[in-house]
């Protein structure tokens, strides 16, 4: 065996002498940083190599070293070729090419091996051609143990990409396996998987079981996508399978269909017996459904949705035809409208409220309206579906709000009480009354100018309960409470004697049907009357017809709202008091 290399030749002696480093110091620094140097010279197959390389190896210092040896040895076949290939063309290259750029290092190679005693290592291979002056070709290089570097790497990258407690990919994962099947123009189909029952189960298992029980389904998930599809956890009880391959229509609905059998089968957690665990799933594919990872988890989430709506979780579906169309039309709704609320197009437009006794405007109500970039002027009717978000019906509540308050402030009687309108987003918040009370204030308004308008809904159950403090702040205040929309939704009798109102406000069918069915004018007479004796006031919605107007005032309804008394219209439209 050729003498043990110096990988620091002739200066080893001189940083001895210059009382330096010496070799046995820079042999320790090769330890500790598990870097070992070799040459190998190609013409006659002989390679020399320093301590830390045997070291890395596994091999004992007196073992003998050539290349093809080294390499049969500890590097797969592929690998080895691919080396050998690698080591051979940089040697062709020769020592010429090495000098005109000696600090470059154009091999980097990184395999796993195997030592004698068993061991694996992953180790990185460096070399370049000596391009000293003798110009001999010899290839010089490095050779690190990176096992613990590449440990902690594949630890980090576990850490990004895996769920910690069923081993699956996660969100992040996903999203980027879709990304690069959709770069590569890969038709997939895509289940989005929610567990139903789950909660319950879990809170009667207690965690560590019902963590097991999450397992198992992991486990089952991913026998159904084979290895090239991927299952992942992306959020607590909800899970998302992808496959690739042909009628993607099809092979979405095996999925589902195969998650749905998993999931009934009995659990080997023996607490989990009782239990009925079931799922629901929205399927989508790609280029059908969608091109984009977004559109496609859009598709997904609302796919899902339709799902849970239709009752007992236990089929699956997906999102087209007109469903997919309602639900694209309520995206572009809330995207129509948060726009328009960032840019100051949510703007206050005023519908009178008149007095049947009187004939006089003795109130408005407040009705939200957006300006379209074009100038167009567009109501509910158009974007009404967005008001189910709730970022887009708080908006549009404090839009609305602060242009009534803007209006009432330079008012110069044009505007009287003013009913405003809040959704049950904005009515929950626990401050809202404060809220109220103190914009008002801050202004030097009077409260009484302002009538809170709800729907039954907000004020029916359980859900009135948490309201009836800010409502009673609200009432003390002065300001009204005013039921709107009252017969078409789920108020009873009782509510009209138990919830914190002072007007109640005729649903415009009512109204508008008088003369298409006769059993309206019982039902408007019977209401009015019930809030006569309660001692509620009265507003009737629809009011298009001097019939209508003569019936109500017959029935001594207290106000009429309607088309026949005035539209909707801007602040600066309304006539002045003067006039």
């Amino acid at each position: 065996m050729e003498a043990r290399f110096d990988p620091f030749g002739a200066r080893s002696s001189a940083f001895g002498e210059s009382g330096g480093c010496r070799p046995e110091a820079l042999a320790r620094l090769e330890r500790l940083s598990g870097l070992g140097a070799w040459c190998h010279d190609p013409k006659g197959g002989q390679v020399r190599a320093s301590a830390q390389v045997y070291e890395v190896l596994g091999l004992s210092p007196d073992s003998d070293l050539d290349l093809e040896t080294v390499l049969a040895r500890f590097v797969s076949p592929k690998a080895r070729q691919l080396l050998l290939d690698r080591l051979a063309a940089l040697s062709a290259g020769g020592a010429q090419a090495a000098k005109a750029r000696p600090a470059s290092l154009p091999l980097s190679f990184d395999a796993t091996i195997a030592t004698p005693a068993g061991q694996l290592r992953r180790v990185r291979l460096r070399a370049e051609v000596d391009g000293g002056a003798s110009g001999t070709g010899c290839v010089i290089g490095t050779l690190r143990d990176v096992t613990h570097e590449n440990r902690d790497r594949q630890r980090l990258w576990q850490a990004a990409n895996i769920d910690d407690l069923t081993g699956l990919a996660n969100q992040r994962w996903f999203q980027r396996r879709l990304q690069l099947a959709l770069n590569e123009g890969t038709a997939l189909a895509l289940v989005l998987l929610d567990l139903d029952g789950f909660a319950q189960m879990s809170d009667q298992l207690g965690a560590v079981q019902s963590d097991a029980v999450l397992r198992e389904i992991a486990e089952r998930l991913s026998g159904l996508v084979g290895d090239e599809g991927m299952v992942a956890r992306i959020a607590g009880e909800e899970f998302v399978l992808m496959r690739a391959g042909p009628d993607t229509d099809d092979l979405a609905q095996a999925l589902a269909d195969g998650a749905f059998a998993a999931l009934e089968e009995p659990f080997s957690i023996a607490a989990s017996a009782g239990f009925a665990l079931h799922a629901a799933a929205g399927m989508a594919t790609s280029p059908t459904d969608a091109k984009d990872s977004e559109g496609l988890m859009r598709c997904l989430r609302q796919a899902l949705a339709e799902v849970k709506q239709m009752g007992p979780l236990t089929h699956a579906a997906f999102l087209r035809g007109p469903t997919r169309a309602r639900f694209e039309a309520r995206r572009e709704a809330i995207a129509f409208v948060l726009a328009a609320a960032k840019e100051g197009r949510v703007r206050a437009y005023y519908q009178p409220k008149v007095s049947f006794a009187t004939g006089q405007v003795v109130a408005h109500e407040a009705l939200a309206r957006i300006i379209g970039r074009d100038g167009k002027v567009s109501g509910p009717e158009q974007w009404g579906a967005a008001l189910d978000d709730v970022d887009c019906a708080r908006h549009v509540d404090a839009a609305v709000l602060q242009a009534v308050l803007d209006d009432l402030e330079r008012d110069a009687g044009r505007l009287h009480r003013v009913g405003v309108n809040f959704s049950e987003h904005s009515l929950r918040c626990p401050v809202f009354a404060d809220r109220l009370l103190q914009e008002i204030a801050t202004r030097g308004l009077v409260p009484d100018l302002i009538e809170v308008e709800v729907i039954e809904t907000v004020l029916v159950g359980e859900r009135m309960q948490p309201l009836s403090q800010g409502f009673a702040r609200l009432r003390a205040a002065g300001i009204r409470i005013a039921l709107d929309d009252f017969g078409t939704g789920f108020a009873s009798l009782s509510h009209l004697r138990d919830l914190p109102i002072d007007r109640i406000k005729l649903d415009k069918s009512f109204v508008l049907g008088l003369g298409a069915d006769a059993r309206n004018a019982p039902i408007l007479r019977a209401i009015i009357e019930l809030a006569h004796a309660l001692g509620l006031e009265t507003v009737a919605e629809g009011v298009e017809t001097e019939e209508a107007v003569a019936f109500l005032r017959a029935l001594n309804c207290g106000e009429g709202q309607g088309y026949h008394f005035g539209m909707a219209q801007p602040f600066e439209a309304l006539p002045s008091p003067n006039v």
